[in-house]
């Protein structure tokens, strides 16, 4: 079984310039403020935009019960898979429902049941600790 140790970062939006210069509406990406590159696998960050449209209609239930108000949705960078925000809904073919539960303070956070990403990766988040 492999594993990676997450690491807390910071995200700062950043806009291409290339947009402003050709008249298109700006859609920022994100970097680690600290390195000013794009978060990497391990990576884990809390994702204020995600409380904004169109993302806030993914968030799950269990995210505005018991973290709404508290704290921002949080995302982690898996192995392969890309980023994956723990406080959206689970999607099965195609169908969004359900969530995952999260327990802890950034990075020791445990989310359950495993992220299972339909084909890329498959594993666990507990104490912080990626596990596949």
């Amino acid at each position: 079984m492999s594993e990676l140790t997450c690491n807390l970062i910071t995200i700062a939006p950043v806009v291409a310039a290339s947009a402003i210069l050709a008249g298109q509406q700006p859609v920022p990406l994100y970097v680690n403020a600290k390195t000013l590159r794009p978060p990497v696998a391990g990576d884990i960050f809390a994702m204020p935009d995600y409380l904004n449209d169109p993302w806030k209609e993914w968030l799950s239930e269990k995210y505005w019960q018991r973290h709404s108000g508290q704290r921002p949705p949080i995302t982690v960078v898996l192995p392969t898979a890309g980023w994956h925000c723990v406080d959206w809904m689970q999607v099965s073919d195609r169908r969004m429902y359900g969530g995952w539960d999260v327990a802890g303070e950034l990075p020791l956070i445990s989310v359950t049941p495993s992220i299972n990403i339909d084909g890329q990766w498959h594993g666990w988040l507990a104490n912080g600790v990626l596990r596949w």
